[in-house]
Formats: structure tokens, C-alpha cells, sequence
């Protein structure tokens, strides 16, 4: 093995070099470019012939002469309208009108000019080709009038993704963060052709704006201030790289040579939505945006300047939904209900059947009725109850300010800022209905120069700086409107300068609630440059990127108490919480977590024409591996066997940074992260509209910061006990007295004290056996990576249609899976641990892998005569063993000795995805008299539909019957021999009480996992129309003012989400809630645009 030192001298050479030879991050920043050939009408290629591309918008001017075989490349384009003419002596000067260009384009102009004077001029109006003869990158890309038109709820560009090919929102689905737990609200997350949560990179501006964190986007522009995007979807070149599946390129509006601008404010009021479809009363939202954009030029032809602010004032009740408490019945110890619904309600003490389901009150834990006191109250026998909405205040103010400046026609220089800023005042209804305080804002700045060093030779170079400061404070309260903490219920101690609070309180199926602090500050800044040179056939481009990032995490998780039932004592969860028999107790002494780190990205990329109808683009990113280092070395390593030196007293079995052998990291580098990539693109001469092309590629997945938040909780940094009913050692944990039976602490509860936040503890620190070990990576560590291929044909018809169909398929390896490194092993006595020095051991292994097939279909027609639209469908089948990278919320394999048990659909299998968006300008009724033209004419209808297969669901007994200790995966039910699955029979109302047969299944035997896949069926499907209508009225030449009126699933058509899946709630197989789909929203709104 080299020496770390020698790995470091390669990596700073390596970037030294890098830089000084060309070698980015700035190859993706929405920048456009226009290559072709040049012939005569018989064909004949033309050298030396004079190409000028003209920026009609602000009179940015490129040229360059032709090869030898005729050839020219214009790169590095700003994205807007050009005109491109082509001089030659001997021939007609041929000029190309209103060519537009989009973010990231390979756009193909081959000129053909006609012998004459070169004083004459023949002009064509034309755009540029629709198919793409230059990469085999599959994209698509969303200009500026679809920004603007489609109605966008939110008024956030970035979900936009979401209409090209292969895409899944994945915060919908059963692998991606859920929205609640993000740490800016309005953060995207897209899983692209089957790839997990981080798939998708997003660049705005040629800078990375994402966050880290959980590996979304962060928050982008709104609508008035964003000019274009463009989706890379598969097998994108080497210099786009940090992600495997796809790259967001969104670019910002500048200004012009023409002062312009706009005012708007768009209204939502809740007596114009509709109910939601389980709900009583419609939702009283009231939502005001409203802002206002100007640009324009400082000097002409020089030095531009656009500014945009949109402020979002929004007041709602949110959307209640429904939960199961103790109702008044069960209160005074009847649970005869559900004794009725087939559930055998059991003595807490003698584990037989309570006669008639009672157990009496008197045996009820005080914590328990003091919570319930200030849960909703329900006469329901079942205890079902529709939680009321609260009161929900949020307000956001964003700003962008953009300068170009052009210093000559070979240096041009941009910059731009950006701000979100974010304010939620506490809002508390009850337990169940409350929201925190939070305040947080997000900055992302850029800047850009690209310098013509020659007209053969660019280079192009890009720094950037982003920031995320978040605080959030728990909003719960009791009854009386105090706030309510653990301590007072329980014999527990709150932390020091923390804010009252539960953290968590899960019962069963039935309800949950809980809140904590967080505070989190992160930054990254980022260095990019890059070369692009054009030497006879090649067109070459090589380059560098560079992310710096930092991380500082403060939050009281864990030092507050997670407590959860499940019905393994009483046989239900609610009488199990109403007696104070509690299945999981985990506590530890706070998150304080700390770490930087570094990500390179060096590659070269050779676009080769090879033929005058053929391209070849072969490059090779490489990507190392540098792991993020935690101040204080604040992260266990399992290492069965080996005995810590740096904390003697620690058990066998675990070791630090400091250790002989063990990185600062406590995860190992890795620098063999090569991603080759190569693609073909062909006209055959004898379809010459149409392009075929392919494509193989590697790519490195990145991993998420959160996964580092749970190493910081482990002995000795913030000690973690993580307690079980199933553990024999205990048998029993009362909500009252948790830690009473708990023999390592004596029967009492070992904080405080409370470790000392980003603290370095002593080497003589003593340990608590058995340790809870509560997150590490495994020494074998690696980055995933994924092999991505396709095929596809496109063809252009006429001037403005476009049909594409791909085959687009991709294999990973080594993806991120959590695993349990100390499993238990059934017996009479209960389950007997491999290594009894500890309770859990959760890694980070990188074992898991995934395989996805799909065929994706398009047509397009792009605007001309007021219409355009563009229509995708993607079939698909996406599998693996690990749909989740990260212990932060939840692990992912059930069985860590079999992970072929866990292979199967994932739960981004969306197996059906047709979307549609459209723009039709309805005539405009000229010849009519002008008052007739002015009611009937001029309106505008714009339009999202989207139909996608249901989320995928498995079916899971309700409690641990394998008894093992398993903590990462959970049980699954097991089929009941001899029935059929039946799934979504009958009416609406049947499939609603019962979407599938609930008679196939049971809770799974004893000591075993269950016998059914982790995914069986899928849930309803969904589809949606969002549709806006516009009236324009031209006040004068250059003004418009614009009424909108914009429906959210126009016809009301219900999404609903999956069933319960649990075998032993009374309510398996119900549909009780809404899906991803809200019922109707209307919006109006006023634009005046100039």
C-alpha cells in the first residue's frame, strides 16, 4: 500500500497539472455551441470560408474560419437568439436567422452556399436542427416560453424535471427523504432512470447548487428570473460528472440591449380549491407571490445587468390526516373493538387474552394518560379520528441580481447572486397537529470569465460559493398551550440549553409525533477551469473541478428519548402505550458533528468527426474518492477483534482515528474512480433528418453528508443506549421508569451529564457495556458505480416535429447499503448476539446493487404557427437490494447475511410514466373589429399531464416476530398458502376498505423474516392535469399585460396513497389518505411585462 503522503503529491500534482494544461465544472454551465460543415451545392466541402455568430439580443459577436474539410465549431456560447452567416470569396454571403439556443445544445448548422458575389446575401429563417448528430447524450430541454407559461405550482423551475424522460420524483417515493425533513422546503429531488436520491445533479449557472446534505437540489430562481434548463438524462460527456444518472443545467436570465422587465402577483385563496377527498371541510389556503424583474444594458453592446425579487406569503391550514388514539372507550380500559376486528388483546403481566378485551385503568401508565390528555379526543370504537389541520404561517423573499460584461470580442466576464430566505413562526392545534419555528437561508453566488485565446482555443473558468443557514425549534405544546418535554412525564433529564420537547414518540401504525432543535450552517466553494480546443476533426475539451465543503451540525437528537410501541405485549399498539410497555427506548447525549471535505473531478473529451454524417465522442473523468474528515475524529470503525489504543477502555471490536491502520476519516479514500465514456452519432446518408446514435458510459454515484451525522453518537464522543423489550437482558421497559431494568447503568438513567458539544474526549474515557454502536462505514468501503448504456433513433419531420424512441438501461455496483454487523440469532431464551460487548452495530457497507431497463419515447413539436408541445413515455423496470444510502432516517437490509433476500423491485419501480405539456396561442382573430378581438382573441392555454403507475408496496406483520435484532431492515409478512393476491377489485368504495386481498397474508412465523418480497404490488396510480388559461392585451408595442387563471389537477382527480400494509392493524389493506396528488388548486394572476 503507497504512503498517504504519496497519495497526496498525486492528487495536488495531478491538479496542478490539470489546470495549467487545460483541464470542469464551467463545461456545465448552461453555455450552448453551433458546429457544422460547410459545402458547396454539389457537395464539395469549403475550407477557409469565414462562419459569424451574432447574439441578436446583445450583439455578442464569435467567428472562425472553417478546416480543412470544411468544418467550424462555435463553443461556449451564452444560450439565446443568434444569427450565423458564412463568407467566402467567390460565393454568396449565406446568412441563418433567428437560431435559437438552449442551455448545454450541441446545435448542427451545416451551410450549404451558392456561387456569386460575396456582396450578395441570401437569408433563410430557420432554426437549428432538432435532432442531435453531435454526442449521444439523451436530453431535452425546457425553454424560456415553457418557463413562463406552463402553469408551475410553486413557481419553482426545478420541478420541471420532472416532464422529460426517466424521471420519478424521488422525495414521493419509499427510497428519497421525505419532504419534512428537508433542510430548505422548497428543495427537489429527482431519481433519474431508476438511480437513488442523488442522481441528479443540478447546476445554476455553471455552479453546483445543491445541497450536500441529502443530495437535492437547494433552491433555485423562480420563474421570472430563469431563462432555460436543459436535462441531460443518460451517458452525459466527461465533463459533466458528481452524479450517475442525469444533469440539470439551469441558466438565469441577463440583460439585453433593450431595457425590459415585469411586475406580477399571483393569488391563491381557499375558497376556490377543493375539498380533500377524506376530509370534511376544503383547505383554507392563502397564498400572495408577487414580485417584480428588470434588465437592460449599463453601455450598449457592453456591460448588461438583470435583477429580479419574488416575494411568497403563504397562510394555510395544513391538510389533517388520519390517526388512531385511545378513544373514550379504551380510556376506561375496554378494547373490546378491537378484540371484534380479530385482534387478541393480551394481559400485559400474564400474556394471556383479556377477557372481553379489558384491562383496567388502574394499570395504565400516569406518562401515558398525561400525553393521551392532549391527543384528540374520539368516540370511534377503533379510535379512528381525522386529525384537523393547523394554522400553518410561512414566508419567503428571494433576490437575483446577474452582470455581464463584455471587455471584447475575446473576454467576457459574468457574475451572479442569489438569495432564498425563509421564516416559519411555531404553530401548535394539538400533539398531533403542531409545526416548529424555523428560519433559514440559502445563497448561492457565481462567477464566469471565458477568454478567446485564439479562434481555435477558449478557455473557460468558473468560481462559485453556496451557503445554508437553518434553525428550527420544536412548536409542541399541551393542551394548556405549555411546552410539553419527556422530563415532565418521565424519569428522564433534558440537556442543557435545549428547548422543551419530545424528540419522538411512535405508536405503531397508529400515531406519532415528535420535534428537536437543529441547527445547521454548511458552505461549499467551487473552482472550475477548462480548455476547449478545435484542431482539425477533434473538438476538444479538458478540465478540472474542484468543491470545497463544510459541514457543522448542532442538534439535540437522541439526547432527548425515542420511544416507540408496537403491540408485542398487549397485542396492539395503543393498549401497549395506554399500559406503558414500551418495545424500543434509544437516548444518547446530542448530535454534534463537524467534518470538511474535498471533491475533484479531471477529464478529457474528444468529439472526433470522423465522417461529414458521423461523430465519435470518447472521454475519461476521474473522480477520487477523498473522505470527509470529522473534527476530533468523531466516528467508530468496527473492526471485530482489535483493540482500540487511542480509548483502551473502549470494547474489543471498535477503533478510532489515531488507531494503528485506522484514516483520519475512519473510512478509506479511494483513488481508482476512472469513468470512461463513449459515444457515436450517426446520420445515414440515406435518412439525412435522421440520427442514431449510442452510447456506454461509467460514472461514480456520490454520497450524502447526512450519513455522517450518526457517527458522532457513539461512546465515548455522545454516548447512544439503545434499549429492547426483545433483548432478554431486559425484557421489559415501562414508560415511566424506562432505564429501571436496564443492568448496565445500575437501573438508572446515565445522563447527565451531557457530553460537551464538538468535544475531544480523554483516552482514559470509561465505557458502558454493552456499547451501542450507532453508525459506521465499513473498512471495505466504496463509492458506487454504475455502468449506463443506450441506443436511440430520432428523426426530424418537417421544420418543427421531432420523434425519438431509446432504449436506456444501467447496472451499479457497490451501492450504499445500511446493514447490521451484530445480528441476533433465535432461541427459546430470546436472541443471542454475536459480539454481547455490543447492542447494535449499524454500518455503512457499500454491498448492495441495482439493475434498471426501460424504453423511452418521445415526440416534440417545437413552437411555430402558437403551438408546441412535447409528450413522453417511459416503460420500466427498475430492481436492487437497497433502495436507501443512508443510516440518517432509516437503514435498508433485513437480512445481513443474505442480501439476495432483499433483491427485488425498488421503490423507484414506477413501471408506467406518460407526461405531456403543452402551449397553444388561440388565434387571434385579426380580421375581427377590435373590440370583438379584444374579448375572443389573444387567449393562451398551457397545460401538464401527467399518468404514472402507483408506488411500489410490501406487506410487513406489524411486529419483530424473527426476534433476531435485526435493526435496519424489518420483518415481512408471510403468504397464507393456498390464497390469491388480488389487488384494486371492484368499485372505487371496495378497493378503498380493501385495495388488496388481505386474507393472503399473516404476520411471519417466529425466527423467521417472512417469506414475501420486499415489494409486492403497487399502489393507485395517479394521474393529473394541470392547466392555465391567459388573456394577453398589448397596452402598447413593447407592453403586455397578462391575466393568468391556473388550475392544479384541473379536474379534481383523487390521488390517493398506499394501503396500509400492516397485517396486524385493524385497518390492513385501507386506503386512508391522499397521495402525491393534492385536490384541485386555483390561482390568479396580474403580469405586466415591458
Amino acid at each position: 500500500m503507497s504512503h498517504p503522503s504519496v497519495r497526496v503529491f498525486v492528487v495536488v500534482l495531478t491538479l496542478v497539472v490539470s489546470l495549467a494544461l487545460a483541464p470542469s465544472l464551467s463545461a456545465q454551465g448552461g453555455r450552448a455551441s453551433i458546429s457544422g460543415v460547410v459545402t458547396d451545392s454539389s457537395g464539395a466541402v469549403i475550407p477557409e470560408a469565414a462562419v459569424s455568430a451574432v447574439n441578436t439580443n446583445t450583439g455578442f459577436t464569435v467567428s472562425v474560419n472553417t478546416n480543412g474539410i470544411g468544418a467550424y465549431a462555435l463553443p461556449l456560447l451564452p444560450v439565446g437568439t443568434y444569427d450565423v452567416s458564412v463568407k467566402k470569396e467567390g460565393f454568396k454571403t449565406e446568412l441563418r436567422s433567428g437560431i435559437t439556443l438552449t442551455a448545454d445544445q450541441a446545435a448542427t448548422i451545416n451551410i450549404t452556399i451558392a456561387v456569386g458575389s460575396v456582396n450578395e446575401q441570401v437569408r433563410v429563417i430557420a432554426d437549428a436542427e432538432m435532432i442531435n448528430t453531435q454526442n449521444a447524450a439523451l436530453g431535452q430541454v425546457i425553454q424560456e416560453r415553457s418557463i413562463a407559461e406552463l402553469p408551475l405550482n410553486g413557481r419553482n423551475p426545478a420541478s420541471l424535471v420532472l416532464l422529460t424522460p426517466g424521471m420519478i420524483d424521488v422525495l414521493q417515493t419509499g427510497g428519497g427523504v421525505h419532504q419534512g425533513y428537508t433542510t430548505f422546503p422548497t428543495e427537489e429531488g429527482a431519481s433519474a432512470n431508476g438511480g437513488r436520491q442523488g442522481s441528479t445533479l443540478y447546476v445554476l449557472d455553471g455552479a453546483i447548487n445543491m445541497d450536500n446534505y441529502h443530495l437535492l437540489a437547494a433552491p433555485f430562481p423562480n420563474a421570472d428570473a430563469t431563462q432555460e434548463f436543459r436535462v441531460l438524462g443518460n451517458n452525459f460527456e466527461a465533463q459533466y460528472g458528481f452524479a450517475p444518472g442525469a444533469v440539470v443545467s439551469i441558466v438565469t436570465k441577463s440583460g439585453t440591449n433593450t431595457l425590459h422587465g415585469n411586475a406580477f402577483e399571483f393569488l391563491r385563496n381557499g375558497v376556490l380549491n377543493a375539498r380533500d377527498f377524506f376530509q370534511p371541510v376544503r383547505d383554507e389556503l392563502k397564498r400572495n407571490q408577487f414580485g417584480a424583474s428588470l434588465g437592460g444594458p449599463i453601455k450598449r453592446d457592453k456591460i448588461f445587468f438583470f435583477s429580479n425579487y419574488q416575494g411568497t406569503r403563504e397562510r394555510r391550514r395544513v391538510g389533517g390526516s388520519t390517526a388512531f388514539v385511545p378513544s373514550d372507550a379504551m380510556l376506561q380500559g375496554d378494547f373490546s373493538a378491537y378484540v371484534n376486528a380479530g385482534v387478541t388483546i393480551l394481559d400485559p403481566d400474564t400474556g394471556k387474552a383479556a377477557p372481553n378485551g379489558y384491562i383496567s385503568p388502574t394499570r395504565f401508565s400516569p406518562a401515558a394518560l398525561k400525553i393521551a390528555e392532549s391527543l384528540p379526543r374520539t368516540t370511534d370504537p377503533l379510535g379512528k379520528t381525522t386529525v384537523s389541520g393547523f394554522s400553518n404561517m410561512q414566508d419567503y423573499n428571494e433576490f437575483t441580481v446577474k452582470g455581464d460584461v463584455y471587455l471584447s470580442a475575446n473576454h467576457r466576464i459574468s457574475g451572479r447572486t442569489f438569495f432564498n430566505d425563509f421564516t416559519q413562526p411555531e404553530q401548535t392545534l394539538n400533539l398531533l397537529n403542531s409545526d416548529r419555528s424555523w428560519l433559514a437561508r440559502w445563497q448561492n453566488h457565481s462567477g464566469n470569465y471565458t477568454w478567446t485565446v485564439s479562434p481555435t482555443l477558449l478557455n473557460n473558468f468558473v468560481i462559485s460559493y453556496s451557503r445554508l443557514n437553518s434553525n428550527s425549534i420544536s412548536g409542541l405544546r399541551d393542551k394548556g398551550g405549555n411546552r410539553i418535554c419527556y422530563s415532565q412525564l418521565i424519569e428522564v433529564a433534558d440537556p442543557p440549553n435545549s428547548p422543551c420537547t419530545i424528540e419522538a414518540l411512535w405508536v405503531g401504525g397508529s400515531f406519532g409525533f415528535g420535534q428537536n432543535f437543529n441547527g445547521l450552517n454548511r458552505s461549499t466553494w467551487g473552482v472550475s477551469d477548462s480548455i476547449t480546443k478545435t484542431k482539425g476533426r477533434h473538438l476538444i475539451v479538458g478540465g478540472v473541478d474542484v468543491l470545497r465543503q463544510y459541514w457543522d451540525l448542532a442538534t439535540d437528537w437522541l439526547a432527548l428519548p425515542i420511544i416507540s410501541f408496537d403491540g408485542g405485549v398487549t397485542g396492539h399498539e395503543l393498549s401497549d402505550f395506554l399500559v406503558g410497555r414500551v418495545a424500543s427506548y434509544t437516548q444518547g447525549g446530542g448530535e454534534y458533528q463537524r467534518l470538511h471535505a474535498t471533491q475533484i473531478g479531471v477529464y478529457v473529451q474528444d468529439q472526433i468527426r470522423v465522417a461529414q454524417n458521423l461523430t465519435m465522442s470518447a472521454g475519461v473523468r476521474w473522480e477520487p474518492f477523498l473522505a470527509p474528515v470529522p473534527s476530533s475524529g468523531r466516528i467508530p470503525v468496527f473492526s471485530p477483534g482489535e483493540q482500540s489504543t487511542r480509548y483502551p477502555n473502549a470494547p474489543v471490536g471498535v477503533v478510532y482515528p489515531g488507531d494503528p491502520g485506522v484514516p483520519d476519516a475512519g473510512v478509506p479514500s479511494g483513488y481508482d474512480y476512472f469513468n470512461p465514456r463513449l459515444g457515436l452519432a450517426w446520420r445515414p446518408g440515406f435518412m439525412k433528418n435522421t440520427s442514431i446514435r449510442a452510447a456506454f458510459g461509467m460514472f461514480t454515484a456520490p454520497i450524502d453528508y447526512s450519513s455522517w451525522n450518526h457517527t458522532a453518537d457513539s461512546s465515548p464522543f455522545s454516548t447512544t443506549y439503545d434499549l429492547s423489550a426483545y433483548d432478554p437482558s431486559i425484557k421489559s421497559i415501562k414508560l415511566d421508569h424506562p432505564w429501571a431494568n436496564y443492568k448496565p447503568t445500575g437501573g438508572k438513567s446515565p445522563f447527565p451529564p451531557f457530553p460537551d458539544p464538538g468535544s475531544s474526549p480523554p483516552s482514559d474515557t470509561p465505557f458502558t457495556l454493552p456499547m451501542y454502536f450507532q453508525a459506521g462505514f465499513n473498512r471495505n468501503f466504496r463509492l458506487a458505480r454504475e455502468l449506463s448504456w443506450n441506443f436511440s433513433i430520432e428523426r426530424q419531420f418537417g421544420e418543427n416535429w421531432l420523434v425519438r424512441a431509446a432504449y436506456v438501461a444501467s447496472e451499479a455496483y457497490h451501492l450504499i447499503n445500511g446493514i447490521e454487523r451484530n445480528p441476533g440469532f433465535f432461541s427459546a431464551e430470546g436472541a443471542r448476539l454475536l459480539y454481547p460487548q455490543f447492542t447494535s452495530v449499524l454500518e455503512m457497507a457499500s454491498w448492495a446493487t441495482s439493475n434498471y431497463q426501460s424504453g423511452q419515447f418521445t415526440v416534440e413539436k417545437r413552437f411555430s404557427k402558437g403551438f408546441q408541445f412535447q409528450s413522453n413515455y417511459t416503460y420500466s423496470k427498475s430492481l436492487d437490494s437497497a433502495s436507501i444510502g443512508t443510516l440518517a432516517f432509516t437503514g435498508s437490509v433485513a437480512d445481513p447475511f443474505n442480501m439476495r433476500n432483499n433483491r427485488g423491485w425498488s421503490a423507484f419501480n414506477f413501471p408506467h410514466v406518460f407526461v405531456n405539456n403543452f402551449v397553444w396561442e388561440l388565434p387571434k382573430l385579426n380580421r375581427l373589429n377590435p373590440f370583438a378581438r379584444g374579448v375572443i382573441g389573444g387567449w393562451q392555454l398551457s397545460g401538464i399531464w401527467r399518468m404514472q403507475s402507483g408506488a411500489p408496496v410490501g406487506i410487513r406483520p406489524g411486529y419483530g416476530n424473527n426476534r433476531s435484532l435485526f435493526q435496519t431492515g424489518g420483518d415481512r409478512a408471510d403468504y397464507v398458502p393456498g390464497e390469491a393476491i388480488s389487488v384494486q377489485q371492484g368499485s372505487k368504495n371496495d378497493w378503498l376498505h380493501e385495495f388488496f386481498s388481505t386474507s393472503a397474508f399473516q404476520p411471519n412465523a417466529p425466527g423467521t423474516l417472512g417469506n414475501t418480497p420486499r415489494y409486492l404490488f403497487h399502489g393507485p396510480r395517479t394521474n393529473s392535469w394541470d392547466l392555465g388559461i391567459s388573456k394577453n392585451l398589448m397596452a402598447r408595442d413593447r407592453h403586455k399585460l397578462q391575466f393568468r387563471w391556473e388550475m392544479f389537477n384541473a379536474f379534481n382527480t383523487p390521488s390517493f396513497s398506499t394501503p396500509v400494509n400492516t397485517v396486524t392493524s385493524a385497518q390492513f389493506g385501507e386506503i386512508l389518505s391522499t397521495g402525491t396528488v393534492p385536490p384541485r388548486v386555483m390561482q390568479g394572476a396580474l403580469k405586466l411585462s415591458f
